[in-house]
């Protein structure tokens, strides 16, 4: 039986491929934001962004790498079947908690804010 659905990604930060990697999430696509009025409440479009965020578990050997420096980047995702997402002009916007599981792995989750996305 065919899978049905995408279970893994490929991620390239600027050409580079990111190893390990445990989770990949697509968080908001920001283009409209709340205001309040007089009669209540409404809304006023706004730039569009793109939040996503990663899964990152360090090696146990080996340079960490540091997320805080990304700064107008290009992220390449490639899903299972063929379809790939652009996000261009990415800046990281925080480096999360590294939580330790005691007997596997270490992880910390990065977020990430874009300019622009493309899907094909």
């Amino acid at each position: 039986m065919a899978k049905k659905y995408v279970a893994r990604c490929i991620v390239m930060r600027n050409g580079a491929r990111v190893d390990d990697l445990k989770n990949f999430k697509i968080l908001e696509d920001v283009y409209r934001e709340e205001v309040d009025l007089m009669t209540g409440s409404g809304s006023v479009d706004r730039a569009r962004k793109y939040k996503f965020s990663l899964d990152y578990a360090p090696p146990k050997n080996g340079a960490i790498l540091d997320w805080s420096n990304v700064e107008d980047e290009t992220f390449i995702v490639e899903l299972e079947g063929g379809r790939r997402l652009v996000y261009s002009g990415v800046d990281s916007l925080s480096v999360g908690e590294l939580t330790l599981d005691g007997q596997q792995e270490a992880v910390m989750t990065v977020t990430f804010i874009a300019a622009g996305k493309d899907e094909g």
